[in-house]
């Protein structure tokens, strides 16, 4: 049983057998509250993989136990400067979106029977960079389903099977408009105190880096906001000029 509380992401959620699922009755045990950050989950068997920020600005993934949910978690994915995003259980194991600046990425940790890790995380193949806007799994199901877009690729959405293969779906037709004229990179520009800023530059294939062309310069950090790789039509019409 999970409560959202309105735009308070945190979640408070609770856990009993369905076997005993009566009314008030029910004797539910408190697996999270607010002050553990937890803001999404999965579960597999009695194990429940929660995705909190608890000590982890940019969030981290720990299990914990549905049987005994007050024993001390294990840290599935720690915090590092990737950012974890989503999580989903499926028949082969979890998935776990992260992002590298606006760059997405997707993990899959093999699991046994009873939802526990059963091997190493391996990286599912990605036809190219790009930010993933979802991720979708189903527990009855090996793989996952998921969309990719980058600055000169339309979205189109991927599945990947328990081999990590991945292939094109049908769910979505490719942008008419060519963007094949042009290309992207990605740098890191210090900022004012010298932090690093990810940074993408889009251009012609074609075009001289010789600095005397016209740049439009745009970016944005505050309230955990980022500007992700995206296709967007109208920038060709910037960048044919």
């Amino acid at each position: 049983a999970v409560i959202a509380h309105g735009v308070l992401r945190e979640q408070t959620i609770y856990a009993a057998l369905a076997a005993d699922v009566d009314g008030a009755q029910t004797p539910w045990k408190k697996i999270a509250d607010v002050p553990d950050g937890v803001v999404n989950e999965d579960l597999r068997g009695n194990t429940i993989y929660l995705m909190t920020h608890k000590d982890a600005p940019g969030f981290k993934i720990v299990a914990a136990s549905l049987d005994r949910p007050d024993a001390a978690q294990t840290t599935v994915i720690a915090p590092s400067r990737d950012v974890v995003e989503s999580l989903g259980v499926a028949a082969d194991g979890l998935y776990v979106q992260t992002r590298t600046g606006g760059f997405g990425r997707i993990l899959r940790l093999p699991l046994d029977a009873a939802g526990t890790i059963a091997g190493a995380p391996a990286a599912v193949p990605l036809p190219y960079p790009g930010s993933i806007p979802a991720l979708t799994t189903d527990p009855a199901v090996a793989g996952t389903t998921f969309g990719l877009t980058g600055w000169t690729q339309t979205l189109l959405y991927f599945r990947s099977d328990a081999a990590l293969t991945v292939a094109k779906t049908d769910l979505k037709p490719p942008s008419p408009v060519d963007a094949s004229a042009y290309t992207s990179a990605e740098v890191q520009a210090p900022s004012a105190d010298g932090t690093p800023i990810p940074l993408s530059l889009i251009y012609r294939k074609d075009l001289k880096l010789d600095g005397s062309h016209p740049t439009y310069l745009t970016g944005y950090g505050a309230y955990g906001t980022t500007i992700e790789p995206g296709f967007d039509t109208l920038r060709l019409a910037w960048l044919e000029r």
